[in-house]
């Protein structure tokens, strides 16, 4: 049965048909309606109330939303009722409640609330506050009967609370919207968990995803980024009797902010910048893989961006070994030896800069000096640890946990530099958009990728290297990707990550990887790559049961392949490239193991009247650098030819051509050099190939490395002569001299190994960068 319109419903409708709403007013009255069209917007101008359909979809929203950014909407009424068209009316109902009629007269949503007690001078009167808080209230006694505020959606505004009331039990909790285009509630909520001691949760469902740590009377422990912006706002928390929360003031009425539970399970401290005309994330959470709950188990720590995230805490080991060893870490950590139970026998170490442990189930005690703390843990054999509750001035107050020591983390930097860094960060992220945008390369979303990748979970990992980590991941289009995340402590930093963007971006070649797109927000830089199943060559060739399925055709194809993609870069581009790291591992194989050159992080262009650069920074990775490269910092088009003939030797041998010289696997310059003089070559070819009748173009390929290995820069052939080299059976090469690492060049002396390895250096498979004569 269908409701009906009150009369002073229909009466109101008729008013709206002779006089709308001007778009400055920012109070509703009693017997007034607003209609799809029409707007309250605060005194202020900041906030603005109407219908809306967000992003593509047609179906119609109440909301609140910042008028300078229509499309931050801060507050949604019928979230999980949406209106099929335009002809929502919103009502003050006779008795206190706003309610949302659709066009067939049905109450779509309603704020529930009533006022205590309607007397025949009640008057309702509906206000958008320059707050962005929209309240109804009694007009004649100044009472407020509902505010938005007290029904937050995905949206913290200052003056908000997120938390509960300890008596009622009534909740102020932050969920996010089901997609960008659906704002009914999705599947995550942040919350105010008040088991132990209070902090905010993230929850997917009932799982606990991200927690922000206790209050440490600063900050929360696990968000040291909110330290160092008191020149912006106030960060308040509240805990007494009767409720506890967290809010936040402004201290400058220009200053727009918003803290935003997104469709991805991000936290995120959005200011608007009106130079810019955007939103900056100031922080967020969770922000690396060390945020995500319980990462490394029980008693386990975990350190942001070390490609080894998991340790156990001290007196602690892996309590599944096998599973830590392929980066399972659920099992946690178990205690090396038992404690004793007595003052004598126990003690405690002190564990600084980090996010404290999961206080679920932690005692909590705020009027306890930190001495006594320690002294009743210390007596108390289920006590593990204890902490400061507040750690503001000499500390005070006590958190005790009997139970397993879970989620830690470590804080790195104090609040003057962490808000140092933030600015710059911002700063730098700014103009790196604008370079991508110069390069024609597509920018993705945060959001689009922690989507596509699963938040960057640990299972979508599919490499990693000095640079950071590799995820694969899949687009809403189907089209699987591979994500390169460069972390903090990259061997790859902001230039060189803007020197790959910028180049790769204008190269289209068959035997280069192809980039799609970049994302860089704050600390992140991500570049975004088409996905490449087989990986890299080196997880082929220097794998004992992997390289088996390399035919001898293949390893041609692969080796014309590469030969063909250097062509490219020095010649037959529309700019000339040298790329410097041509290695194994930055050679990719698609499905049909195709060789795709990648990584250009270090790569340098060159003009074609140019014959060498000379630099002071080498960079490389040892065993595939040029002589003159090494003890010169000279470089030129032969230096890559000199990498793709160490690179061709090793996959024609299956061995490296560094690394210890004890392991089987393990093969020369040197070592070809003999077999050439020897007339041996077929003990070069890897054992893995079945067959023996390509001793030909064995011979072929072996002569063409040897002589692009040459101590000579000038004794090197271009790659337009080793192509025609290996693809001519009537091509008589010149005969190769000995080659440059039988004269101690490349790694094979001694004491040039030792003075690389006890320098900035880094060995093997690690791209190096290191300053000549250090």
């Amino acid at each position: 049965m269908k409701a009906k319109l009150p009369k002073q419903l229909i009466i109101a409708l008729f008013m709206f048909a002779c006089k709308p709403i001007a778009l400055s007013v920012d109070t509703l009255y009693g017997g007034q309606n607003i209609t799809d069209g029409q707007y309250l917007i605060s005194s202020n101008g900041i906030f603005e109330l109407g219908f809306f359909s967000p992003n593509s979809s047609t179906d119609r929203f109440l909301g609140i939303w910042f008028k300078v950014s229509t499309d931050a909407v801060v507050w949604v009424s019928n979230r999980d009722s949406p209106l099929k068209n335009t002809s929502g009316i919103l009502n003050i109902h006779n008795n206190g409640s706003l309610v949302l009629y659709d066009s067939s007269e049905r109450m779509v949503w309603s704020s529930s609330s009533k006022a205590t007690s309607i007397q025949n001078d009640f008057s309702p009167v509906l206000q958008l506050k320059d707050s962005g808080n929209l309240i109804l209230k009694d007009q004649k006694n100044n009472t407020i009967i509902w505010q938005s505020f007290d029904h937050p959606t995905d949206t913290l505004l200052a003056g908000m609370k997120l938390g509960k009331n300890l008596k009622t039990g009534f909740e102020w909790v932050l969920s996010s919207w089901k997609n960008k285009n659906d704002p009914s509630e999705g599947n995550y909520i942040c919350m105010m968990d008040t088991q132990g001691a209070p902090e905010l949760h993230i929850r997917d469902k009932d799982q606990i995803r991200y927690r922000t740590g206790m209050w440490n009377g600063i900050s929360f422990s696990g968000l040291t980024q909110m330290i160092g912006y008191g020149d912006m706002f106030t960060f308040l928390f509240v805990w007494d009797n009767d409720e506890v929360w967290y809010g936040f003031e402004l201290k400058s009425n220009s200053t727009l902010s918003r803290f935003v539970m997104n469709v991805a399970g991000i936290l995120q401290r959005l200011v608007w910048d009106p130079n810019q005309q955007t939103w900056n994330v100031f922080w967020s959470g969770p922000q690396d893989e060390c945020d995500y709950y319980a990462k490394c188990g029980s008693f386990g720590i975990c350190q942001p961006n070390n490609v080894i995230a998991c340790n156990c805490l001290r007196g602690f080991e892996a309590a599944t070994p096998t599973e830590w060893n392929m980066r399972d870490y659920t099992g946690g950590c178990k205690r090396r030896a038992p404690l004793g139970c007595t003052a004598k026998s126990d003690g405690f170490y002190e564990l600084k800069g980090v996010k404290l442990p999961d206080s679920n189930n932690a005692t909590v005690d705020v009027n306890m000096s930190v001495e006594d703390c320690k002294v009743k843990c210390l007596m108390n054999c289920s006590c593990l640890a204890y902490s400061p509750s507040d750690t503001t001035g000499k500390g005070s107050g006590c958190v005790m946990w009997n139970t397993a020591l879970v989620d830690i983390k470590y804080i790195t930097g104090g609040p003057d530099v962490l808000r140092k860094k933030r600015y710059s960060k911002l700063e730098k992220s700014l103009g790196l958009k604008e370079s991508f945008k110069d390069a024609d390369l597509p920018v993705f979303d945060m959001e689009t990728i922690l989507q596509a990748t699963n938040n960057l979970f640990i299972t979508n990992v599919v490499g990693e290297g000095g640079f950071g980590i590799v995820y694969k991941g899949k687009l809403p289009s189907g089209q699987e990707i591979a994500v390169k995340r460069l972390t903090g402590n990259s061997s790859q930093g902001l230039s060189e990550f803007m020197n790959e963007v910028t180049l790769i971006a204008k190269l289209q070649h068959r035997n280069l990887v192809r980039v799609l797109g970049c994302c860089i927000q704050n600390n992140e830089r991500m570049l975004i790559y088409e996905f490449m199943k087989n990986k890299s060559l080196d997880f082929f060739i220097f794998d004992k049961e992997k390289r088996a399925t390399l035919s001898w055709r293949t390893r041609l194809e692969i080796v014309t392949g590469i030969a063909r993609g250097l062509l490219y870069l020095h010649h037959d581009s529309r700019y000339n490239i040298i790329h410097r790291d041509l290695k194994a591992a930055n050679v990719l194989l698609d499905e049909e193991m195709n060789p795709k050159i990648s990584d250009f992080g270090t790569a340098r262009l060159f003009q074609r009247d140019q014959a060498v650069i000379r630099t002071e920074t080498v960079i490389g990775t040892r065993g595939y650098m040029s002589p003159e490269y090494i003890t010169e910092g000279k470089f030129s088009v032969k230096s890559d030819v000199y990498s793709f003939g160490v690179l061709l030797l090793e996959i024609m041998s299956g061995k490296r051509n560094m690394g210890n010289q004890n392991l089987v696997a393990y093969v020369g310059i040197n070592f070809a050099w003999k077999l050439w003089e020897e007339e041996s070559i077929l003990k070069l070819l890897d054992e893995a190939v079945e067959s023996t009748t390509f001793e030909t173009e064995l011979l072929r390929c072996v002569h063409v490395g040897l002589l692009c290995v040459q101590e000579c820069p000038d004794d090197r052939p271009s790659m337009s002569s080793v192509i025609m080299m290996l693809s001519s059976d009537n091509l008589v090469p010149p005969a190769p001299n000995k080659p440059s690492s039988s004269r101690s060049i490349g790694g094979f002396n001694a004491d040039r190994h030792h003075s690389y390895e006890s320098g900035s250096c880094s060995v093997d498979e690690i791209t190096i960068t290191c300053m000549e004569g250090r």
